[in-house]
Protein backbone atom coordinates (compact mmCIF):
# COMPACT_ATOMS: atom_id res chain seq x y z
CA UNK A 1 0.00 0.00 0.00
CA UNK A 2 1.12 2.95 -1.08
CA UNK A 3 1.59 5.96 1.74
CA UNK A 4 -0.47 9.11 1.00
CA UNK A 5 0.32 12.58 2.01
CA UNK A 6 -2.55 15.07 3.57
CA UNK A 7 -2.46 16.29 0.06
CA UNK A 8 -3.61 13.17 -1.63
CA UNK A 9 -0.50 12.36 -3.29
CA UNK A 10 1.49 9.30 -2.97
CA UNK A 11 5.47 10.00 -1.80
CA UNK A 12 6.28 9.07 -5.59
CA UNK A 13 4.20 12.05 -6.85
CA UNK A 14 5.73 14.06 -4.01
CA UNK A 15 9.02 13.29 -5.31
CA UNK A 16 8.29 14.15 -8.86
CA UNK A 17 7.11 17.05 -8.15
CA UNK A 18 9.84 18.52 -5.96
CA UNK A 19 12.34 16.94 -8.52
CA UNK A 20 10.58 19.11 -11.08
CA UNK A 21 10.54 22.23 -9.06
CA UNK A 22 14.62 22.50 -8.66
CA UNK A 23 15.37 21.01 -11.94
CA UNK A 24 16.34 23.34 -14.69
CA UNK A 25 13.24 23.89 -17.06
CA UNK A 26 15.02 22.37 -19.82
CA UNK A 27 15.60 19.44 -17.74
CA UNK A 28 12.38 18.89 -16.65
CA UNK A 29 10.81 15.80 -16.89
CA UNK A 30 7.30 15.46 -17.92
CA UNK A 31 4.18 13.01 -17.51
CA UNK A 32 2.60 11.46 -20.51
CA UNK A 33 -0.53 14.30 -19.66
CA UNK A 34 2.17 17.27 -19.71
CA UNK A 35 3.80 15.92 -22.85
CA UNK A 36 0.43 15.59 -24.32
CA UNK A 37 -0.50 18.78 -23.46
CA UNK A 38 2.71 20.14 -24.44
CA UNK A 39 2.31 18.63 -27.97
CA UNK A 40 -1.36 19.52 -28.42
CA UNK A 41 -2.21 16.10 -28.58
CA UNK A 42 -3.75 12.93 -26.80
CA UNK A 43 -2.10 10.91 -24.38
CA UNK A 44 -3.44 7.87 -26.47
CA UNK A 45 -1.68 9.46 -29.77
CA UNK A 46 1.75 9.84 -27.11
CA UNK A 47 0.80 5.90 -26.38
CA UNK A 48 0.52 5.09 -29.74
CA UNK A 49 3.85 6.91 -31.14
CA UNK A 50 5.42 4.88 -28.31
CA UNK A 51 4.28 1.94 -29.91
CA UNK A 52 5.29 2.49 -33.41
CA UNK A 53 8.65 4.28 -32.53
CA UNK A 54 7.41 7.74 -33.69
CA UNK A 55 7.62 10.92 -31.31
CA UNK A 56 10.12 12.24 -28.93
CA UNK A 57 12.37 10.25 -26.92
CA UNK A 58 11.09 9.16 -23.78
CA UNK A 59 12.02 6.42 -20.87
CA UNK A 60 10.62 4.72 -18.01
CA UNK A 61 11.13 5.90 -14.81
CA UNK A 62 9.62 2.70 -12.71
CA UNK A 63 6.46 2.45 -14.01
CA UNK A 64 6.16 5.63 -15.30
CA UNK A 65 7.10 6.51 -18.55
CA UNK A 66 8.54 10.16 -19.06
CA UNK A 67 9.76 12.90 -21.07
CA UNK A 68 12.57 15.36 -20.60
CA UNK A 69 11.42 19.12 -21.78
CA UNK A 70 14.99 19.88 -23.79
CA UNK A 71 13.98 16.55 -26.04
CA UNK A 72 10.55 18.02 -26.67
CA UNK A 73 11.58 20.79 -27.65
CA UNK A 74 14.27 19.35 -29.74
CA UNK A 75 11.87 16.89 -31.05
CA UNK A 76 9.59 19.82 -32.05
CA UNK A 77 12.61 21.89 -33.46
CA UNK A 78 13.68 18.16 -35.74
CA UNK A 79 9.86 17.99 -36.90
CA UNK A 80 9.99 21.79 -38.14
CA UNK A 81 13.07 21.70 -40.07
CA UNK A 82 12.45 18.27 -41.80
CA UNK A 83 8.59 20.11 -42.71
CA UNK A 84 10.70 23.70 -43.95
CA UNK A 85 13.27 21.34 -46.13
CA UNK A 86 9.86 19.70 -48.01
CA UNK A 87 8.63 22.96 -48.93
CA UNK A 88 11.73 24.67 -50.47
Amino acid sequence: MKEVSTLGETLEQQQLRRDSDIRPVQDQLRTIEETAEYLRTTPSTMRYWQQIGKGPKSFKLGVRRLWKQSDLDAWINEQYEAQTREAA
